[in-house]
């Protein structure tokens, strides 16, 4: 049995649905016709209109746009955006892929049930998938015990859905949401619970959420990916607010690392799970995702990974520790907002990425600075 693992994915409606139906073919002539995608499904496929208005941007999108998803297998919906719509929102978009044939995770009535696993059956083995989402992605729409959501990170609910998982199956696979955006480097938060999951009895842990490439690790036989980037995800309208009061709308720009992505596939043998391929996705504007070698990325892979290495072994005891995760919590336009108590391990000093950031901030201040005089 073979499954390949892909990035964050955005389809927005407007674009055409026509245009959207060829987004998997390169990747699936790549990995081959009979193997499974599995793919993070980064929006609410609803008809509800936007549940959190002073969220910076808000990703929902006609359920019609599933049509556009029926390659994939299974689709994790443990992410920061399928919660957009609200709760309600978040069941429609359960619902919409559960009856286009896919698979979904991450998502359940209660706390327990979020945890549960999805199960990939062939005839040669069975693989337990299941979701989790930090809470410094979103707070928002997480399940409790008595509430219906998606599944929260922490070191206990990571433990408990792996140990589900593997009595339900011989192999067990963790995608999470997780880390900070626009940066190669994990937090070391995300470097100890990877290696949780693995002594937890993960097979494999593969991350999502910074919308660029992270480094990736063999830990113990078990491959950990940190962040496989964005597989695909049309442009956004971002929202700015100042005290509640909306100013003005902000497109985000993707940049060339925001449209690349791995692709790692993953081989079930005889009852152990191998890395059958890694393979890089990139796509331009308006186009479906292409395969390229990996040294065509735009980021340098195996400097990142070197770093990560070398931080570990600075680090022995950071990247050991089992303890609870420690978050900062602040309000943001009334919602609470989470970071990690430490910063990535690495600086990101790409001269171009700084020169756009510090371009976009210039921006939202000019945004900002004609708001003031306008009165708002």
């Amino acid at each position: 049995m073979r499954f390949a693992v892909l990035g964050d994915i955005y389809l927005n409606d407007g674009v055409g649905l026509p245009d959207r139906q060829n987004i998997f073919s390169a990747v699936q002539e790549a990995v081959g016709p009979e193997t499974a995608l599995v793919g993070n499904v980064e929006c609410a496929l609803t008809d509800r209109k936007s549940h959190f208005p002073y969220k910076w941007a808000s990703l929902c999108v006609k359920p019609t746009a599933v049509e556009a998803l029926r390659a994939l297998s299974v689709a994790t919906i443990a992410n920061n955006h399928a919660g957009d719509a609200g709760p309600s929102g978040l069941r429609d978009t359960v619902d919409a892929l559960r009856a286009a044939g896919i698979g979904t995770v991450g998502y359940g009535d209660d706390l327990e049930a979020s945890l549960e696993p999805f199960v990939l059956e062939r005839p040669d083995g069975r693989i337990a998938f299941i979701a989790l989402c930090c809470l410094t992605t979103n707070p928002l729409c997480l399940a409790t015990p008595a509430d219906p959501g998606i599944a929260p990170l922490s070191v206990q609910t990571l433990r408990r859905g792996i140990q589900n998982a593997k009595r339900k199956a011989e192999t067990v696979v963790v995608l999470l949401h997780w880390g900070c955006e626009q940066t190669h480097y994990p937090v070391p938060d995300q470097i100890r619970l990877g290696r949780l999951a693995v002594e937890a009895g993960a097979d494999a842990v593969v991350g999502c959420h910074a919308h660029v490439i992270q480094s990736y690790e063999l830990y113990k036989g078990r491959w950990i990916f940190h962040g496989i980037g964005n597989f695909f995800f049309d442009a956004v309208n971002a929202s700015l607010f100042r005290d509640g009061q909306f100013i003005s709308t902000v497109p985000i720009e993707h940049a060339i690392r925001n449209r690349e992505s791995l692709v790692p596939t993953f081989e079930l043998r005889d009852g152990k799970l191998t890395l059958a391929s890694l393979v890089l996705t990139r796509w331009q504007e308006g186009g479906a995702p292409g395969v390229y070698d990996l040294s065509e990325a735009a980021i340098r892979i195996d400097r990142i990974n070197a770093r990560l290495g070398a931080w570990i072994f600075r680090h022995p005891f950071k990247a050991a520790s089992k303890a609870e995760m420690r978050l900062r919590c602040r309000l943001h336009n009334g919602f609470p907002s989470y970071d990690y108590s430490d910063l990535p391990i690495h600086g990101n000093w790409d001269v171009r990425a700084l020169a756009a950031g510090a371009v976009r901030r210039a921006g939202r201040a000019l945004v900002g600075l004609r708001g003031n005089r306008a009165g708002i």
